[in-house]
Order: structure tokens, then sequence, then C-alpha cells
């Protein structure tokens, strides 16, 4: 017996299994004035959901030989039914440049799931106080 997944897939043995998101860096640009290179990527994840920004950030600093806090994901557009998602990423030379230069509110939805519940806590508690 077959079911029809709500987007129209038929459920089989074969399609339950979603294929691993793949990542593919389209352009690098340095920029020495703000000390970072700025990536435009694509993301394929057909069958799934867009990945979280953390993921795709550990993905990028994996590629690029980084480490993760130097990376902030900036923006992720995803297209309908489309299974791609194009994103913009700036890696910097060290942590202090990124928080130099980038918002706040970037930098917490940067951050892993546990630790941006954390912060946002935080900043909650800072308005209301403030």
């Amino acid at each position: 017996m077959r079911c029809i997944h709500e987007q129209g897939v038929p459920m089989t043995e074969e399609t339950e299994t979603v294929a691993k998101p793949s990542l593919k860096v389209e352009e690098i640009r340095e920029n020495p004035l703000l000390n970072r290179r700025e990536v435009l990527f694509t993301v394929f994840h057909e069958g799934a959901g867009t990945p979280d920004r953390w993921i795709i950030k550990k993905t990028i600093a994996e590629l690029l030989g980084v480490p993760v806090e130097h990376v902030i994901v900036k923006s992720l557009t995803t297209r309908a039914r489309a299974w791609k998602t194009r994103g913009h990423a700036h890696v910097y030379d060290s942590k202090e440049e990124l928080i130099k230069v980038e918002p706040r509110h970037l930098y917490i939805r940067n951050l892993p799931p546990e630790e941006r519940a954390e912060a946002l806590k935080a900043l909650r508690g800072e308005k209301k106080g403030g």
C-alpha cells in the first residue's frame, strides 16, 4: 500500500529517507577593509525544509578551514517548492571583528540552539530592566 505525502511525493521505503543537504560555495569575495570574506552559497536540501543556520555555519567553517566562531550567516532565501536555498555569509579574521561589525541580533541568530535560547532570555531581561 502506498500513501501520498502532503507535497505529493509517494511515500515508499526508498523515499522515506531524506537526502542529506549539500552546500556549494558559489563565490568568495575579499573585503580587506572589514577583515572578512563574503561568501555566496547554495544549499540543496531535497525532500527537507531549509537547514538551520547553525548547521550551515558549521559546514561553511569546515569547508573554508576556519573556526566556526568566525562565520556568520547573513541571509537565507528559499523559493517555494525549490529544495534549494541561496545564502550569504561573512567569514571574519577574528571573533572580535565579527562582534564589532555585525548587529547583535544576527550574532544571536547564529548561535547554537542551546546558547541562542539563553542569549534571548538574557536579552529580554536586559530590555525589561532598562
